[in-house]
């Protein structure tokens, strides 16, 4: 009896399919040179920052305070010498967050708006500071003085004796040195300064005193006692009647005892 093998017929591929693969494979050898060389760059990167960070070169030995004033005070002092900054002194430089630095910085000494800190490879620290301008004072249990963002310095700070003095917040608030001090009085306040600000005229004047106990009426008083009432809304309008007042050459201010902006039409009362 005759044995009939079956051949197994071997399958032939799609043109389109070894077209595929050939792709594929062309691929892969592109990308394992880049693998290989990425990696390599990785090994070669974590080996220098660990030479950077272990050889005595960049380890710190200077720290520059550079202020935005130019005199020296015991604050100041008080700063360069600061267990924070010393305890810097000897490591590496690049392991030095300088961010969190900065942070822990403006958080012990309000008194600066802003603290930079900065590397310069290979071993010193510069940090450049920005005083916080006092503006005015806060008259509450004492005397606080404040900058044009509302954050309250020491009273101990050295202020210029023209500062104005807000009237009418409670003889009970405490102010936290460091901290904005969250009030109503005091953004009017600071705002009505800023209007004062942006009239050139003003600057031949000297406010004493911006009284806010009432919030409908808060008044300006200058040094020579003239009373200026504001009332409540559109203070820029108010302000702008203000200046057109003080421009005008045939009132003589010194005769007035107040100026009233609350109406539709000024009212000026005399001395």
């Amino acid at each position: 009896m005759a044995i009939v093998k079956n051949r197994s017929k071997r399958k032939r591929l799609k043109p389109s399919v070894i077209a595929r693969r050939n792709k594929m494979a062309s691929l892969i050898k592109r990308i394992i040179p880049v693998c290989f060389m990425l990696a390599l760059s990785l090994v070669l990167l974590i080996a220098l920052r660990a030479m950077f960070y272990r050889i005595p070169f960049f380890r710190i030995k200077e720290i520059r305070v550079k202020s935005s004033e130019s005199r020296s005070d015991e604050k100041l002092l008080e700063f360069e010498s600061s267990e924070l900054l010393m305890s810097l002194r000897g490591k590496n430089i690049f392991k030095t967050d300088i961010h969190n630095l900065a942070k822990a910085l403006r958080d012990n000494y309000p008194q600066y708006r802003q603290v930079i800190v900065r590397r310069i490879v290979p071993d010193v620290l510069e940090i450049d500071i920005i005083h916080r301008t006092p503006v005015l004072l806060i008259k509450s249990f004492g005397y606080y003085p404040a900058d044009k963002e509302g954050v309250v310095l020491s009273p101990e700070t050295d202020v210029d004796k023209q500062l104005p003095v807000v009237l009418g917040i409670s003889m009970w608030a405490r102010p936290k040195v460091g901290e904005h001090f969250d009030s109503t009085r005091l953004t009017l306040a600071l705002d009505i300064l800023r209007h004062i600000g942006d009239i050139d005229v003003m600057k031949k004047y000297v406010v004493r005193n911006i009284d806010v106990s009432n919030l409908r009426n808060p008044v300006v008083i200058l040094d020579n006692g003239l009373e200026i009432r504001l009332g409540k809304d559109d203070m820029k309008k108010r302000f702008n009647k203000l200046e057109v007042i003080l421009n005008d050459t045939e009132i003589d201010i010194m005769d007035l005892a107040y100026i009233d902006l609350r109406f539709k039409e000024t009212v000026l009362g005399p001395r």
